[in-house]
């Protein structure tokens, strides 16, 4: 035992206070009544001490008592391992699987059913936590002893779409482990799917002395089929009839037929019946799909449903749209790199765009909202109204692309562009070009750029989070300028041939193609989705604009002031989300993760090593931040402290009386 304060210890020198009080007693004359003390002569009385101990129960507690005092302003404690330190309260951490396998029969009442239960059988001087987990892992509360309050907490959760991540579930204890040394108990309800053990194995590993107490809820037997995917043109331009194939899975199954209904707009639109031998897979075709134009809502479902009904429909977002119209602003003498950026498209965007030349001058007659985006080729000083009439076009939520060229090289500055582009001159040795990251405007070109010599450009300082593409000095070749609500890309080396061979090289039509589509914004739903993952809404590349999210049940997925800064929707649920932006709407189909759909359990060596991951020594734990190793002991001072006060108050009245 040691003390935290021992100068308090100073104070048990007041033990031989007690000690003098009980030898030191007086012995009062006897006193009798007499009629004269007329012939008595007057003498002085000694008084006579008697030096011996009387009362030796009440001295023991008055000297117990002074000395607990000072034991206790010392400040007393332990380490964690000690006797005197007594059993600690062991910290119980009930993990609760939700995820979509859970679903599966009576699994999810078996689980709830299992929670209360173990909670119900924890020591009253124990403490209890409820964790969730898949997706992610959620904690429910702080520790308490009230195992009881956690029934509600229990029985208001519920199974999501979304996988289980033991890994995760790991990680979180660990975590939480690290604030307490207490003992850990982790009780895990689930139904010990094998496609949620991490690819690792160490990302398992429990916090020393933590004890994995296994519920499994899982029904015998887990035999499952599943729609796995759906490949095809999800996109559709012009009237072509869209093509899709969808793949069925069995888990632990017998050969069967299965029964498969394509439903698009509400309407069937095509069906089959599919032979899945045991334990694999089919493929079925559905072609010559009649889709409308705008977005249409396709709903594929598989018959006989099973005992884990959810991953037998399969949503699929179709969208047919006419060829979007792109304005490309340029001067006469120009057409040559109109011509490169038009054959591009037509060439790699299948149809998606419809390209439409102008002088400036004319392009200040034309109904601007009806362009999906502008690319403004090598254009200084455009027409005052063109300028601010485009200016309010990007703002408003649209796109532009600036391309910089002699005439921008001549002004130093172009359109919206901040800051001045100083003309770098005609290089002897050509420059390269490479990606610092594969995003969506270098989508299948980002390798391939790096063949491109680049002979002259305009040099711009730009952030180095706005840019996609550098030159091999160092300076930007293609970046975003922040513009409003809507998307400015700005290339500093124009499509001609005299100031680079880009529009030669192979990795121009993947550039030209992917780079119009992230400025339609034909990028904002990728799909497929699955249920858990976190859908970026691009908060980093449309400052300012606002964007409403509608999940599937008809409610706003974000709040009014996430729908400007955050913009980061986790998908909690299968269905379509309908994702609305200034001037645009899309939709997104999320789905369960197939991984769920496999219901196969975990084998007991797993689990059993696992298990073993948490048996390393409590004290190793401990060791780690000597700090918490110590126990304080003061409380249990505090209390002999007052039953010894108790027993005192008592005697000391008791002997009064006698």
């Amino acid at each position: 035992m040691s003390f935290l304060y021992p100068w308090f210890l100073l104070g048990l020198a007041a033990l031989a206070l007690p000690l003098w009080l009980h030898r030191l007693e007086r012995q009062s004359a006897e006193r009798r009544p007499w009629s004269s003390l007329t012939f008595f002569r007057e003498a002085p009385q000694e008084s006579v001490r008697r030096r011996r101990y009387r009362y030796f129960v009440l001295l023991a507690c008055r000297l117990l008592l002074l000395a607990l005092l000072a034991v206790l302003f010392a400040r007393p404690f332990v380490d964690a391992g000690s006797a005197l330190a007594g059993s600690a309260a062991t910290r119980h951490l009930v993990a609760i699987d939700t995820s979509h396998s859970m679903a599966h029969g009576e699994t999810w009442a078996r689980a709830q059913r299992a929670a209360e239960a173990v909670l119900a059988g924890l020591r009253g001087g124990d403490r209890s936590q409820v964790l969730a987990f898949g997706p992610g892992v959620r904690v429910l509360g702080g520790p308490t002893s009230d195992h009881g309050s956690w029934r509600g907490a229990v029985e208001a959760l519920a199974v999501t779409g979304a996988r289980a991540s033991y890994g995760e579930l790991s990680e979180a204890v660990r975590t939480l482990a690290a604030d307490d040394a207490a003992p850990l108990h982790l009780h895990l309800v689930s139904d010990l799917q094998r496609s949620a053990v991490p690819a690792r194995f160490a990302d398992l590993a429990l916090p020393a002395g933590t004890e994995l107490e296994v519920h499994d809820v899982g029904a015998p037997s887990r035999p499952n089929w599943c729609l796995e995917s759906v490949k095809g043109r999800l996109r559709l331009h012009g009237d072509g009839p869209a093509e899709l194939h969808v793949t069925l899975a069995g888990f632990d199954t017998a050969a069967a037929v299965r029964h498969v209904e394509l439903r698009v707009g509400g309407r069937v639109a095509g069906a089959a019946d599919v032979n899945v031998p045991a334990a694999g897979r089919a493929v079925v075709r559905f072609g010559e799909i009649a889709v409308p134009r705008g977005y249409s809502r396709a709903e594929i479902r598989m018959t006989p449903a099973d005992d884990l009904p959810a991953d037998d429909v399969f949503f699929v977002g179709l969208e047919r749209t006419d060829s979007a119209p792109v304005l490309f602003v340029r001067t006469p003498a120009d057409a040559r790199a109109e011509l490169y950026y038009r054959t591009a498209l037509l060439s790699s965007a299948a149809g998606m765009f419809e390209l439409q030349a102008v002088t400036p001058e004319a392009a200040q007659t034309l109904a601007l909202e009806r362009f999906a985006f502008v690319v403004l080729y090598d254009i200084a000083r455009p027409p005052a109204l063109l300028e601010s009439r485009l200016r309010g076009f990007v703002e408003g939520g649209r796109a532009a692309l600036v391309v910089a060229g002699p005439q921008v090289a001549r002004q130093k500055s172009a359109p919206w562009v901040t800051g001045s582009m100083v003309d770098s001159g005609p290089r002897e040795r050509p420059l390269h070009a490479s990606a610092p990251s594969a995003g969506p405007m270098m989508a299948g070109a980002g390798e391939r750029v790096a063949d491109v010599r680049f002979h002259r450009y305009l040099r711009a300082e730009v952030p180095d989070d706005l840019v996609h593409v550098r030159l091999a000095d160092g300076a930007p070749l293609l970046y975003e300028q922040p513009l409003g609500a809507g998307r400015l890309l700005v290339l500093t080396s124009p499509f001609d041939t005299r100031w680079n061979d880009w529009p030669l090289q192979v990795s121009f039509v993947p550039f030209a193609a992917a780079s119009a589509r992230w400025l339609a914004r034909l990028d904002a739903a990728p799909v497929p989705l699955t249920v858990g993952e976190v859908l970026d809404l691009g908060a980093g590349h449309d400052r300012g604009s606002s964007v409403e999210v509608i999940d599937p049940d008809g409610r706003r997925a974000l709040g009014l002031a996430e729908s400007v800064s955050g913009r980061r929707v986790t998908l909690a649920r299968a269905g379509f989300y309908e994702i609305r932006r200034p001037g645009l709407t899309t939709q997104a189909a999320v789905n369960p993760d197939v991984r769920e759909s496999d219901l196969r359990p975990l084998e007991a060596e797993t689990i059993a090593r696992w298990q073993a991951t948490g048996h390393a020594a409590p004290a190793a734990r401990a060791n780690a931040d000597p700090e918490r190793s110590k126990r304080d002991i003061s409380p249990r001072v505090l209390w002999w402290l007052v039953a010894v006060v108790l027993v005192e108050s008592t005697l000391a009245n008791r002997y009064r009386r006698g």
